[in-house]
């Protein structure tokens, strides 16, 4: 028991961003590219959505954020303002338009807990 406590501590506090991304009509979007980044420190990790447009980025640390879904043929999206606490796991979801990927979209907010 003690080596699984020891374990546990060396994660530090944690939390989670997920959601789903969808195109237009509200149909997922598989194989989009997510986007996760921690503004305090500038790392990146990425995650794919699966086949029904959801994806998680789990185990980050807690501080601010900006998530980002972009897919070929449609326009990239970007939420900002996202804080994380500890424990935490803010739904980020997405709605992609159809359109060259030089288009972005930026929303800025918190995003839901």
């Amino acid at each position: 028991m003690g080596v699984w406590f020891a374990a546990l501590q060396a994660q530090g506090p944690t939390a989670a961003v997920a959601g789903g991304v969808v195109d237009s009509t509200g149909a997922a979007v598989p194989g989009a590219a997510v986007e996760v980044k921690n503004l305090g420190t500038g790392i990146v990790q990425r995650v794919v959505t699966d086949g029904q447009g959801r994806y998680s980025a789990l185990d980050l640390p807690i501080g601010g954020y900006e998530v980002q879904a972009s897919q070929a043929g449609f326009g990239t999206v970007l939420h900002t303002g996202i804080t994380l606490s500890v424990g935490s796991r803010a739904i980020v979801d997405f709605t992609l338009s159809v359109g060259l990927q030089q288009q972005s979209v930026t929303v800025e907010g918190q995003a839901s807990q």
